[in-house]
């Protein structure tokens, strides 16, 4: 589901407390996903010394990572559609070539998704990176599709 911008500000606001513990029943959205919470799957790290990471931290992060979309460009806030995903195809569009600007190379794929871009992880298990470990199947998928999810995950990167 494509979030407006102040459901993604209440995300983070949540998360940075530990407290983005909406439940998602099974089947949310029709997506075919078991129930889960998004700081179930996502719990967050304390900081040494306490406190917590500043929500504007966070969402200044969002902000340069998708502008606050966890949907593709086209999607209306409250609309579901596919996932945003960064640089999916490894695309070389920014080197001196431009012959090459629609080759693939999935070596160079960044695949982050979502508001937080997401990106370790969320390869296919057994085509992970060196000392990357894929996510459960799931778990990626409420990555990808649950703007929630996806914060409460890029927290825990953070």
């Amino acid at each position: 589901m494509q979030p407006k911008p102040r459901q993604v500000e209440w995300a983070a606001d949540q998360a940075v407390r530990g407290a983005l513990t909406v439940q998602r029943p099974a089947n949310w959205k029709n997506l075919g996903m078991l129930a889960y919470s998004p700081q179930q799957l996502f719990p967050p790290i304390r900081l040494e010394g306490g406190g917590n990471v500043p929500a504007q931290i966070l969402l200044g992060i969002a902000a340069q990572e998708s502008n606050l979309w966890q949907s593709s460009r086209i999607a209306v806030p409250g609309a579901t559609s596919s996932p945003l995903i960064g640089n999916y195809y490894g695309r070389k569009i920014y080197d001196a070539n431009p012959g090459d600007d629609w080759d693939i190379h999935w070596e160079g794929a960044d695949c982050g998704y979502g508001v937080t871009q997401v990106t370790d992880g969320m390869r296919k298990a057994g085509h992970e990176r060196p000392n990357e470990t894929a996510l459960p199947y799931q778990t990626q998928r409420a990555v990808a599709l649950d703007f929630a999810a996806n914060v409460a995950a890029g927290l825990r990167i953070l």
